[in-house]
């Protein structure tokens, strides 16, 4: 590398947003040293592309959860040469809801999301000052802002690097430094995979089949589809004029039969199953599905629109029965919810009383 061309350190740079950052930095015409863990493959496919574009290409292999491994790898190195960038991409996810997540599980996550960027930015900022310039960006996540369910430790470690960003950002004293926090997707490749594959199961128990592409349609087209505001009514309310939902959380393996059970209690109450709505969405790395069935009716029919309700209750409750999860069981489903844990209702009241003596958070919301 010359002494004079600028050099990227690019923390996590193998997959996903790290390697999509390596390369645009290539393009801008910096040499990278991209760090990862064990996928040597893909380290070495992202390294071809750099050197293709005429750029340098260093390899560093370690885990930045060890403080040693990683002192061992960049200190010396960053001593004698002070990278101009700093991007620490590092991440990963051990999704579990907290109840039942495990100590490994929590120590792994802010091991490598938060302890990793004490670990590298530690190691590398010394050398940064010393040359008195430079850049550091740090992924962070939606999740740290406004928190995932199943990611509490994903939240918490992500939620960290925002708060130790703004502090350093604003400790470097008369440094010229830009610091900045990037918040974006988690594996943006590796997720999708993982969706489409939950899907194809999905499509192939309900008796479906998927296409790749749109007959006709070019990606230009599709792309013109949802990026302009449409004039025509909303899907939801075109084909009776109104609609009612009932949506809840599932693991995949019930999703056939928790759609079968509310097409039924469609059929019961006069709307052939033909015209109820199904949307499923892979969540949390596919571990659980959100389901939602829409119902539709016309509001100008005032025997049909009146009976809504009731409809809704009923499916959502047979929903229940056979395993769904309402995760925001406001209105009737709060009643359905929480008349079937009299304890969780309990400790719930008594924590809000706590919290909220008054009772001015939501009241009457849920079981308050």
């Amino acid at each position: 590398m010359s002494s004079t061309t600028k050099v990227a350190l690019v923390v996590g740079g193998s997959r996903g947003i790290g390697r999509a950052i390596a390369l645009r930095l290539a393009r801008s015409g910096l040499d990278i040293w991209l760090t990862y863990l064990q996928n040597h493959a893909a380290a070495e496919e992202v390294k071809a592309q750099i050197e293709a574009l005429g750029r340098v290409c260093e390899l560093l292999p370690f885990d930045v959860a060890d403080h040693e491994a990683t002192r061992a790898a960049l200190k010396e190195k960053t001593e004698q040469r002070a990278p101009d960038v700093v991007v620490f991409n590092a991440g990963i996810a051990r999704d579990n809801m907290f109840v039942w997540m495990t100590k490994p599980e929590w120590d792994a996550v802010i091991g490598t999301n938060l302890n990793g960027f004490y670990n590298v930015i530690h190691t590398v900022l010394f050398p940064m000052l010393r040359e008195k310039r430079g850049r550091i960006v740090v992924i962070s996540s939606t999740s740290g802002q406004i928190g995932q369910a199943g990611q509490v430790n994903y939240s918490a470690s992500k939620a960290g690097l925002i708060g130790a960003v703004k502090a350093l950002a604003t400790g470097l004293g008369g440094a010229k430094f830009v610091v900045g926090l990037a918040g974006a997707a988690l594996f943006p490749e590796e997720r999708l995979a993982v969706q489409r594959k939950d899907l194809d199961a999905i499509v192939q128990a309900c008796g479906l089949k998927r296409v790749p592409a749109l007959p006709g349609a070019g990606q230009a087209d599709v792309a013109s589809v949802f990026e302009g505001c449409s004039g025509e009514p909303h899907w939801k309310i075109r084909y009776r004029g109104a609609s009612q939902q009932v949506f809840f959380l599932s693991t995949l393996e019930k999703v056939s039969f928790l759609v079968a059970t509310v097409q039924a209690a469609a059929e019961a109450a006069g709307i052939p199953s033909a015209e109820v709505g199904v949307y499923v969405q892979p969540q949390h790395q596919g571990v659980v599905q959100h389901v939602e069935l829409t119902l539709p009716y016309d509001p100008a029919n005032r025997k049909q629109a009146s009976r809504m309700k009731a409809v809704i209750a009923g499916a959502s409750q047979d929903a229940i029965q056979g395993g769904a999860y309402f995760s925001r069981p406001y209105g009737d489903w709060a009643d359905m919810v929480y008349a079937r844990d009299a304890d969780a209702r309990h400790l719930l009241r008594l924590a809000k009383g706590i919290v909220d003596p008054k009772n001015v958070l939501n009241p009457g919301k849920l079981c308050f």
